[in-house]
């Protein structure tokens, strides 16, 4: 069963971003074929709902000046939906994060969908 928590971010939405976005975090890496044509694929496990991952903080900060949320009191959310270990591959853990996502806060609202991989249970930040 998955556990979500969602707190307000109080403070620089830049240094959450860059957390939930580190690469040595989110990179799955996974050997493809076999013998000498064997090779390593990497995947990123990084989406956008209603924002494009590579300008993120941009629009985001184009939406904070937009309706004046970049000084004082809540400037955006952080969630994190966790499963247990070995309930859930990265890639489904991500794929439900993203329907997650979509279903709750819809064309609304943006979201980065961000799955982490380093830790032993899988966990996508909201």
């Amino acid at each position: 069963m998955a556990i979500l928590t969602i707190r307000p971010i109080h403070t620089d939405l830049s240094q959450k971003l860059d957390y939930v976005m580190n690469q040595r975090k989110t990179t799955v890496r996974r050997i493809a074929g076999n013998g000498a044509e064997a090779r390593v694929e990497t995947n990123r496990l990084i989406s956008g709902v209603n924002c494009h991952v590579n300008q993120v903080k941009e629009e985001m900060f184009f939406v904070q000046k937009r309706f004046g949320k970049q000084v004082g009191g809540t400037v955006g959310y952080h969630g994190v939906l966790s499963f247990p270990y070995g309930e859930v591959s990265a890639e489904k853990c991500h794929e439900i994060g993203i329907r997650f996502a979509e279903e709750m806060w819809g064309k609304e609202y943006q979201v980065l969908v961000s799955t982490h991989t380093n830790t032993d249970h899988m966990h996508s930040h909201l």
